[in-house]
């Protein structure tokens, strides 16, 4: 029996840990529509009318002209006011509402909106599957008790020594031609924090029963993409062939064509040929007593996530 429920992807995970790329090259297939990060996206595209990923300003770009046309048309039956809406989105994913139970409170307000949103998206693109990036793990959580969503989470993870070092570095970010801003830097210290914390809570996605789980690693996508894809879109339940055959176009470099993200890292308007390469800048960066602070605070999910000592294989959520 065919599901009628809107499929979507959501990688959910810390920030600065791939999840543009792997959205990039997940997008590529023809059955799929990358959005980019929503949660950002609200405010950046449809407030500030940023940069689409095509290049041109949100509100020049014709698909999504036509999804906001559709969209709209649905607010206005809601009686929604679109201001009000980014506010207690942005309030209610607060970290501390999960640990209080205080996240459920306007979650079907919220997933109401989401579900006319995500079933605009995917009627104008005429795609089944759609990819959101947000990587909040709260509002993973808010979107689990959607019933009208098929929903597959795929938790990304990178060495917190790895994310702490890229959120020091001083980023552009194009927001309108020919305007650049730089992205947030943020300390070591509260950078681990958040990581350990957003880790905590996306993991205990995969106890809930009416969702699809998996456990990826960023040192593992870009050390061997092939062999990732294949088992992504495996989890995805999607023919796998002909796209991997597409976006490798040999060992470690990849193919991307352009697509239409409303938010989320600078590489998002990188096309053509990208060389993937671990990025190990940190570990001759970062300062003896950076790298071993962060490691001792992280250190059940250093284990846990096989960076410091191998665990036994097998569990139902490794790629």
């Amino acid at each position: 029996m065919l599901s009628n429920k809107l499929k979507i992807i959501y990688i959910v995970g810390s920030g600065r840990s791939g999840s543009t790329l792997l959205e990039r090259m997940l997008g590529q297939h023809e059955d799929v529509f990358a959005i980019g990060e929503s949660f950002h996206g609200w405010e950046r595209a449809f407030l500030k009318n940023q940069l689409c990923s095509c290049g041109v300003p949100f509100y020049e770009c014709e698909i999504w002209k036509k999804i906001d046309s559709h969209f709209n048309k649905t607010l206005k039956k809601m009686n929604i006011n679109f201001e009000k809406f980014v506010y207690l989105l942005k309030n209610t994913v607060r970290i501390r509402n999960y640990f209080f139970n205080r996240y459920k409170t306007n979650a079907t307000i919220i997933n109401k909106i989401y579900t006319e949103f995500y079933k605009s998206i995917l009627e104008v693109s005429q795609k089944k599957y759609l990819i959101d990036s947000s990587k909040h793990p709260v509002l993973a959580h808010i979107l689990s008790l959607n019933d009208n969503l098929e929903l597959y989470f795929i938790h990304l993870i990178r060495d917190p020594r790895g994310v702490a070092y890229s959120w020091k570095k001083k980023k552009l970010k194009p927001i309108a031609p020919n305007k650049y801003d730089y992205m947030p830097q943020y300390p070591s210290l509260k950078t681990t924090v958040h990581w350990n914390v957003t880790n905590y809570i996306a993991n205990k996605l995969v106890t809930k029963e009416n969702v699809r789980y998996l456990r990826l690693k960023y040192e593992d996508l870009v050390s061997n993409p092939g062999k990732m894809l294949i088992n992504i879109f495996k989890f995805l339940n999607l023919r796998s062939d002909s796209v991997v055959r597409k976006i490798i176009c040999k060992e470690n470099c990849i193919i991307l064509h352009a697509n239409h993200t409303l938010a989320g890292n600078p590489f998002r308007f990188k096309t053509g040929k990208v060389n993937l390469n671990l990025d190990k800048e940190w570990q001759e960066k970062l300062s003896f007593l950076e790298k071993n602070l962060i490691a001792f605070s992280s250190l059940p999910w250093l284990i846990n996530y096989r960076y410091i000592s191998p665990i036994k294989k097998g569990s139902k959520c490794d790629v």
